[in-house]
């Protein structure tokens, strides 16, 4: 499938995702039970599949992994993951969860602040000489 519409390709990815996925990755993390007991991203990948995919972060797998970790946590399993350490886990206390929150309410805040700041962008006066000097880029 050679497609360049992103939603498409991410449609198709969950598409193929392997039936009982989910099951699996809770029966990993049934093993990483709190933060200092966290999984890597890769060493999941390689719990479920078999390998480590050479891209991995951008691999079908991974994709199709944290996919299935997102349905979990809309089913309402703690799975909890930090950016600063990396890794999943399955939350061992309500603290622990909180502070994944925590960090998950922090990057939406500085998501929202970067969304307000382009709305507000309105510095294009360097675009004119760009296009003036490479017509190329003339609509």
């Amino acid at each position: 499938m050679i497609n360049s519409d992103p939603a498409a390709v991410y449609q198709h990815i969950v598409s193929k995702m392997p039936e009982g996925l989910g099951k699996q990755i809770m029966t990993i993390l049934a093993l990483h039970i709190g933060e200092k007991n966290r999984i890597s991203r890769p060493r999941l990948v390689l719990g479920l599949f078999g390998y480590i995919p050479k891209n991995n972060k951008n691999s079908t797998e991974d994709r199709q992994m944290r996919r299935a970790i997102e349905e979990l946590i809309q089913q309402g399993y703690p799975v909890c993951s930090s950016s600063g350490k990396g890794g999943y886990y399955l939350a061992s206390s309500k603290e622990e969860r909180e502070v994944c929150i925590r960090e998950l309410a922090s990057r939406r805040e500085c998501l929202d602040q970067r969304i307000r700041q382009l709305r507000s962008a309105n510095k294009l006066e360097w675009i004119e000489p760009i296009v003036y000097l490479q017509p190329e880029l003339r609509v």
